[in-house]
Formats: C-alpha cells, sequence, structure tokens
C-alpha cells in the first residue's frame, strides 16, 4: 500500500516539476526577453513613433482603404490584443484568426 501512495505522489510531483513549474520559468523568460527587447528597440528608433504610423495611414489612398474596410483591417487590428476567452466573441476577421491562432498554440 505504502508503495502505491509514493507511486501517486512521484506522478504527481512530476507532472508538476515538468508542466507547472516548467511553463511558469519558460513564459517569465519569455515576457522578460519581450519587454526588454521592446524597450531596447523603442530607445534605438527602430519602433516607429505614433507620428510617423498616423502619416503612413494618413497617406494610403481611398481605394486600399476600400479593400481595409471590407476585410473589417479597423475593428481586427483593434482586437488583435485580445484575449483568448473574449477572441471567441469577435467577427472573422484576419487578425481575429491570427490572434485565435496563436492563444490556442500559447495554452497548448
Amino acid at each position: 500500500m505504502f508503495a502505491i501512495l509514493v507511486s501517486a505522489a512521484n506522478v504527481a510531483l512530476g507532472f508538476l516539476l515538468r508542466s507547472v513549474v516548467a511553463k511558469f520559468f519558460l513564459y517569465f523568460a519569455l515576457y522578460f526577453f519581450v519587454t526588454e527587447a521592446v524597450s531596447f528597440l523603442q530607445s534605438s528608433g527602430v519602433l516607429p513613433s505614433a507620428a510617423s504610423l498616423a502619416g503612413a495611414f494618413g497617406a494610403i489612398g481611398n481605394d486600399v482603404w476600400y479593400f481595409l474596410d471590407l476585410c473589417a483591417f479597423s475593428y481586427g487590428s483593434a482586437a488583435a490584443g485580445v484575449g483568448l476567452c473574449d477572441a471567441f466573441h469577435h467577427p472573422a476577421t484576419a487578425d481575429h484568426w491570427v490572434t485565435r491562432w496563436r492563444s490556442m498554440r500559447i495554452a497548448a
């Protein structure tokens, strides 16, 4: 009987160490890397500023905006940061499907 309890504890401890703790450290390392990389890219001037983005979107012609509105680009780009639970309530735009695919890969 004692061997069965030790075996069950070993399985539970192995699950915790392999999945929970390992994913915690992996996601913490990814979070730290992304935050530091974004701050480095902002300080080095690689990422565009708000003024340059406004100028770029202002230079888009009406014919291109027609197709962007047809594909619901403005709604889809606003929903790109939506979490996994809220992603199912948005219409099927291209950004929505990409976000949903990424969320499913992270959650797996």
